[in-house]
């Protein structure tokens, strides 16, 4: 099967487990190939992070919500106007979807970072950040949002077990080449 989505050379062989019919790369990319994967250009990782829209707009009602329903109390502010509550709970859904719940001190570890935006979004609402990325030219882009990116196998990252109060990984376990088990494994011990 070809990239047909991105465009990344090359072809890539498919498998369908029997079981839940998940569709999966089969081989698995190997570790001193996946560069291959993410060629100069690369466009989820060479397009600029900017704030999501719901971040930008974040007004008093909507910090009102994070602090109420998501544990965001840093954010609380001192006076919301009874048409903000009103607009902040219209707006809950995407609030829900944006922000996940605050935990603990608030240390978020971004597994596949790519070029920074969930980091930036998080950074803006008060999460202490840190980032793992395996492209270069990602990685660099990421680092305007924290300085603390590691560049290269999440399985090599020098980040303590245990902390991170959150762990988050988007279209992340398809790129790894040791397969879903091994990301299991790795998320564990980094939670």
């Amino acid at each position: 099967m070809r990239d047909l989505a991105l465009g990344v050379p090359g072809e890539f062989p498919l498998a369908r487990c029997e079981g839940c019919r998940l569709l999966y790369q089969n081989p698995r990319a190997r570790v001193d190939q996946l560069g291959l994967a993410y060629p100069p250009g690369y466009g989820p990782h060479a397009r600029e992070p900017e704030l999501g829209r719901t971040v930008r707009r974040l007004d008093a009602g909507g910090r009102w919500f994070l602090a109420t329903r998501l544990g965001y109390t840093h954010l609380r502010p001192e006076r919301v106007s009874a048409t903000d509550r009103l607009r902040a709970l219209r707006r809950r859904r995407k609030y829900l979807d944006v922000f996940p719940p605050w935990t603990g001190q608030g240390r978020l570890l971004d597994v596949g970072c790519a070029s920074g935006k969930f980091l930036r979004q998080m950074g803006a609402v008060g999460w202490r950040l840190a980032g793992i990325e395996f492209d270069p030219e990602a990685a660099a882009k990421a680092r305007a949002a924290t300085p603390d990116v590691f560049e290269g196998d999440p399985v090599d990252a020098p980040f303590a077990p245990g902390g991170f109060d959150l762990v988050t990984a988007f279209h992340v376990i398809e790129h790894l080449p040791g397969g879903l088990g091994e990301a299991v494994r790795y998320f564990i011990r980094r939670a």
